[in-house]
């Protein structure tokens, strides 16, 4: 086995925190009852992200969120048509992009209520996934504030998609 051997440097610099430690506070972002835990821990970290103003991080977990619930409704909706989800030659969940697409395309197999807010949602996440993918995909595109942040709609999305799910239910 190689081993490897560490130098410390000494520098003149001092580590200066970017901000206080926090404190657990009430201002939050979100506030939903999920179909399973992982969303809601998930949610508690966007909360304190929103609060803190660790915006980016906030915006990068909200996708994951919405990513896992349009493919939770995907799931309830077509159980049997996997391939409309799920890559199994990659063995991996499909692109955020190809799974709104997917949903895009399936609308019409939705009851005939549901298809406007399946309509809805789409072109809300359609916006969101272009902001959201040019702050992500960018290094110099960022979000500066909570104002940036709120006019992507994300609790409308989850909202939407948590009331697709539970119509959907078995």
């Amino acid at each position: 086995k190689k081993e490897f051997k560490f130098k410390i440097l000494k520098t003149d610099f001092e580590f200066i925190p970017l901000r206080k430690p926090r404190k657990k506070g009430t201002e939050s972002f979100l506030d939903f009852k999920y179909p399973e835990v992982f969303y809601s821990n998930l949610e508690t970290e966007i909360n304190d992200c929103y609060k803190y103003g660790l915006l980016n991080a906030c915006l990068m977990l909200s996708r994951k969120v919405i990513e896992g619930l349009i493919y939770h409704l995907m799931d309830l909706k077509f159980r049997q048509e996997i391939e409309l989800r799920y890559d199994s030659k990659y063995k991996r969940a499909l692109s955020f992009g190809k799974l709104v697409s997917n949903l895009s395309e399936n609308n019409s197999r939705f009851h005939d209520e549901q298809q406007n807010l399946v309509k809805k949602t789409v072109n809300l996440i359609g916006n969101f996934r272009k902001e959201a993918n040019k702050r992500i995909h960018e290094i110099i595109e960022y979000v500066e504030d909570k104002n940036e942040l709120d006019r992507m709609k994300i609790p409308e999305i989850i909202e939407i998609l948590l009331k697709l799910i539970n119509k959907n239910k078995d």
